[in-house]
């Protein structure tokens, strides 16, 4: 597997959403158990090898989250390529809906791929929502 370059964007904004706002489904995934869940997937600045990931992430006992991509539907942590932007020791991530921005590089030029936010808990939940699928730019 190819090292996956990432970038620390910035925590931009948050949004103020109540729970029940967000969508049902998992495209696949772990059932959305407790509070813990990754949502509002967006892709921007789409170059032929990079492009801008926005999500949204919260939870309790987070020990990871990002984007997790690849060329077919439903990539999942494990069998796809992922790109954490947070590793390391069990969080909460507040029920405020934190936004967060990935830049990822290393895609292929004039590739089609699918991407799903993801967070993971300490206890090896993984929990996905919508997926989201991009084309980037032909080599020039």
């Amino acid at each position: 597997m190819k090292p996956v370059v990432l970038m620390f964007v910035a925590v931009c904004s948050k949004w103020f959403l109540p729970s029940s706002t967000l969508p049902d489904g998992n495209n696949g995934g772990s059932a959305s158990t407790g509070s813990n869940y990754a949502d509002g997937i967006s892709v921007a600045g789409i170059t032929a090898s990079g492009a801008v990931f926005s999500y949204l992430a919260g939870g309790t006992k987070i020990t990871e989250h990002g984007v997790v991509y690849g060329k077919t539907q439903h990539p999942a942590v494990g069998a796809s390529t992922r790109a954490a932007l947070y590793q390391g020791a069990a969080k909460d991530i507040p029920a405020t809906k934190t936004f967060f921005k990935l830049s990822v590089s290393r895609f292929v030029p004039g590739t089609l791929y699918y991407a799903r936010a993801y967070v993971k808990d300490n206890a090896g939940d993984v929990n996905y929502r919508n997926e989201i699928s991009f084309t980037t730019l032909k080599a020039k």
